[in-house]
């Protein structure tokens, strides 16, 4: 009995932010099949840009289901509800320690995100 690798191509369906991509993928292209999802907050990548970027994977796709950045303070300071309990939160993070900062901040971006209809994870 002797061993022959069949040298069958592979399939991964992986999931990574923009920037890390360089991370993720090998450095030497090959002929197994990449479908990666872009996730994450930032700015709208450019697909083709990145196609481009990787052309040494020539079974390469990507998907965009990244978000854009949100103004988490954008309202404060309005003559609305929204714009005083953003208020309030931004002058409650001038008092309080850094851990409590942080909180204060995750509890606005939260409170931004549901404002603006966005799906919520929990971390």
């Amino acid at each position: 009995v002797e061993f022959r690798p069949l040298n069958v191509p592979r399939f991964y369906d992986l999931q990574a932010a923009p920037e890390k991509l360089e991370s993720l993928l090998p450095p030497v292209g090959n002929g197994n099949y990449y479908r990666i999802t872009l996730v994450g907050e930032c700015e709208k990548p450019d697909l083709a840009a990145l196609q481009t970027q990787y052309a040494r994977f020539p079974n390469l796709t990507f998907r965009d289901k990244t978000v854009r950045p949100i103004d988490v303070w954008g309202s404060s300071g309005e003559d609305s509800f929204e714009g005083l309990y953003f208020s309030l939160l931004r002058q409650a993070m001038d008092t309080v320690s850094a851990e409590e900062k942080e909180e204060i901040f995750l509890a606005a971006k939260i409170s931004r995100k549901l404002l603006e209809g966005q799906e919520v994870v929990l971390p």
